[in-house]
């Protein structure tokens, strides 16, 4: 069961919650069933000022019969990359299961 919402508030707006209740694993799909050459499934953020060039960051994956080559190319295969200034992935350090005390960068 997903429940499907578009809420706004003045300190941020949430576009949409997707919610499940299950005994199992909750996921959001997206599945291309085009086994293009060029095809695949991809999850976008953009920034403002980006565009399909710059400034966003991409998950996906590639169809069973993608034939692009390079670092991205390849059948199945999966990636996450981004364009734009620095691409960081960031964590807390915490020596207290409760308290984080530093911050990695």
């Amino acid at each position: 069961m997903v429940d499907l919402q578009v809420l706004a508030t003045t300190i941020h707006q949430k576009l949409c919650r997707l919610k499940g209740n299950t005994n199992s694993y909750a996921q959001l799909n997206i599945q291309n069933s085009n086994a293009g050459t060029a095809a695949s499934s991809d999850v976008v953020a953009t920034a403002n000022n980006g565009t399909e060039t710059v400034n966003y960051i991409d998950m996906g994956i590639n169809s069973s019969a993608y034939s692009a080559t390079g670092v991205l190319g390849g059948a199945n295969n999966a990636y996450l990359y981004a364009t734009g200034n620095d691409f960081v992935i960031g964590f807390y350090l915490c020596l207290d299961a409760s308290t984080p005390t530093t911050s990695l960068s």
